[in-house]
């Protein structure tokens, strides 16, 4: 069970993954290829974006050069730090009420 204050929430030692956001001219193609990456824990298209939730071993030069074998051109690559969001989406398993 998780409780305390949100940057303990945010920054708990078990929790290595990582959200980075990407986008190409073909999303849909994109979103498919992108799930075939060791360490990539989820793939969700938002607003445009492909918010990807990876372990640690997932950087973003594996993802650009991973989309380059593919012929895949990102627009935009870009790791984030996780929002309160996004962590109680995954501590309850992608479960919103929206």
């Amino acid at each position: 069970k998780m409780s305390g204050p949100v940057s303990e929430v945010l920054n708990t030692s078990e929790d290595k993954s990582v959200l980075i956001t990407i986008s190409s001219d073909d999303n849909n193609k994109l979103e498919s290829e992108i799930r075939n990456i060791p360490g990539v824990i989820s793939a969700k298209q938002i607003d445009g974006v492909i918010q990807l939730i990876c372990d640690a071993t997932v950087s973003p030069a594996t993802i650009n050069q991973f989309c380059f074998s593919k012929g895949i051109v990102l627009q935009q690559l870009q790791r984030k730090r996780k929002t309160l969001e996004a962590r109680f989406l995954e501590i309850t398993g992608g479960m919103s009420d929206r």
